[in-house]
Order: structure tokens, then C-alpha cells, then sequence
């Protein structure tokens, strides 16, 4: 365990290395493992997720990536759209 957290430590404080994650649920975008729990409705676990997937492609398969991103937003949004998924509430609701 001494060498994991040694290299840890060093991995979190390395100038070069940039980690997107969300505050408030503390998820660091890994894109083996997608937001859950109460992460999985909170759409800056979500921006930390897909932030990391499209970093951490391939440079040549960067634009396929970009298309499979744009599929799944466009598949997403027409699920919202017939109630089959329940949409993001907004952060800041204005209340009547």
C-alpha cells in the first residue's frame, strides 16, 4: 500500500497531469468507471466523465469520438424529450 499511496501523492501534486472532477460528490472523471449514486443525476459528474473520455482519446480518433459523443447527447436529449429518462433539473430552479 506504501508504494500506491507514494505514487499517488505524486501523481496529484505533478504539474503536467490534470484532474476534472466534481466538488460537491468529490468524482474525479475515470472513464472506466461512470458517475453512480448520487453522481449519476449531477451533471458536473457528468462534464468531469465525458471531459476525461474526450482527453484521453487517441488523437486520430479524436473526430470518431467526437461523433459517438454528439450520438449519445442527440439519443439522450430524445429520451428527455418522449419521458423515458428524467431530465437534469437546472442548479438554480426560479420558483413562482
Amino acid at each position: 500500500m506504501s508504494k500506491n499511496f507514494d505514487k499517488l501523492v505524486r501523481d496529484v501534486f505533478d504539474k503536467e497531469k490534470v484532474f476534472v472532477h466534481c466538488e460537491k460528490h468529490l468524482y474525479v472523471g475515470d472513464v472506466k468507471h461512470p458517475p453512480k449514486g448520487k453522481g449519476a443525476k449531477c451533471p458536473n459528474c457528468w462534464q468531469a466523465f465525458f471531459i476525461s473520455l474526450f482527453g484521453l482519446c487517441q488523437d486520430e480518433s479524436r473526430v470518431e469520438q467526437t461523433e459517438d459523443l454528439l450520438a449519445v447527447g442527440k439519443r439522450w436529449e430524445e429520451s428527455i424529450k418522449k419521458g423515458e429518462i428524467p431530465a437534469i433539473p437546472i442548479s438554480h430552479p426560479k420558483v413562482n
